[in-house]
């Protein structure tokens, strides 16, 4: 452990990203000051400082954070105190200043997943707060511009699951397939975002939600999730195999 504290409020469903060599915090809900939309950024992941108290966009957590075109880009969220799900993309090139995108074609969403692939900027599935499960596919050049590339991917509808970068290929992992879900906790992958394979065998790990995957030493990782009985888990899965 490298802090038993920080400077900030202990907090859920924030996003990091690593920008302009610092580590830049954006979001997320607290049980001192609930929803919140401050910004915090470090240069050693041990001491932070507040940058933004609060940010030109509104407070909230199930975003997604990403570095595209040398920008920082905050995608959806949901405020449950609001009753509100989102659809805001704003973007910045320091961190701090930050530039609202007009006219988003897809619908307000959370725990949805985005990813840079290509030089394109990804957006996969989510869920409303109405209890709508997407499993529509967006892209953007830019990241102000968005198209659909599939409203009917082969896919199921998902939320909480991961888009990830790996060995030349965008990949799909995971699905939360409790009883109202059903279905199965799958893994499919894509040379282009467009077209999408499903691996062979079904992932051995539990199906789940709102866990964390990361490529680290050649290989992918998940951690975590809560999972088809409502258990939060801690387990750790790995995998170096592209099929």
């Amino acid at each position: 452990m490298v802090a038993t504290t920080s400077a900030w409020a202990p907090r859920r469903s924030m996003t990091v990203a690593l920008f302009n060599n610092k580590l830049w915090m954006l979001g997320g809900w607290s049980p001192i000051d609930g929803y919140v939309n401050d910004i915090w950024m470090s240069d050693d992941g041990v001491n932070w400082t507040r940058a933004v108290s609060n940010a030109e966009w509104s407070a909230l957590e199930g975003h997604t954070l990403e570095v595209f075109q040398n920008k920082l880009w905050i995608i959806g969220g949901v405020n449950y105190d609001e009753r509100q799900t989102k659809n805001d993309v704003w973007y910045s090139e320091n961190g701090v200043d930050w530039t609202k995108v007009e006219n988003i074609p897809w619908k307000p969403r959370w725990d949805h997943a985005t990813e840079v692939f290509n030089g394109r900027l990804f957006l996969t599935a989510g869920m409303n707060l109405a209890g709508e499960v997407f499993n529509d596919i967006w892209v953007s050049e830019d990241g102000l511009n968005w198209t659909l590339a599939a409203d009917i991917p082969p896919w199921q509808s998902r939320q909480g699951h991961s888009l990830i970068s790996y060995k030349d290929y965008l990949w799909l992992i995971g699905r939360l397939n409790d009883s109202e879900s059903g279905g199965v906790n799958d893994v499919w992958f894509s040379k282009d975002g467009f077209i999408w394979q499903k691996t062979t065998n079904d992932p051995l790990w539990t199906g789940r939600e709102d866990f964390f995957s990361a490529i680290f030493r050649n290989k992918i990782w998940i951690f975590g999730g809560i999972d088809a009985d409502w258990k939060w888990r801690n387990d750790v899965w790995v995998s170096e195999s592209i099929q």
